[in-house]
């Protein structure tokens, strides 16, 4: 839990509501996952969204959710991202 703890600044973040809510939607994310062959999939998700999330210098409350839903599909698809590039530019050019 201290990886959800790291996201959540009280100061920052206006109601009990929302705080509850983003913590549910991060539990959402990391039920979704599951483990690794070693079971610490929850442990290698907020080290990679971490890491991806630092590169931003600190995110809007606003675009949170959507950074957080990007790490999530990166870090599930992460073998397999070539592909949906190459199947999305295909799309866009016809």
């Amino acid at each position: 839990m201290c990886g959800i703890a790291g996201f959540i600044d009280k100061r920052k973040t206006s109601t009990q509501k929302e705080r509850e809510y983003i913590v549910k939607v991060m539990l959402d994310l990391m039920k979704h996952r599951g483990g690794d062959a070693y079971g610490n999939g929850i442990e290698n998700f907020w080290s990679f969204a971490k890491r991806r999330l630092a590169k931003f210098n600190g995110v809007s409350r606003k675009t949170f959710l959507l950074h957080l839903k990007e790490c999530e599909f990166r870090y599930n698809h992460k073998h397999d991202m070539l592909k949906i590039l190459e199947r999305i530019i295909r799309n866009k050019l016809g």
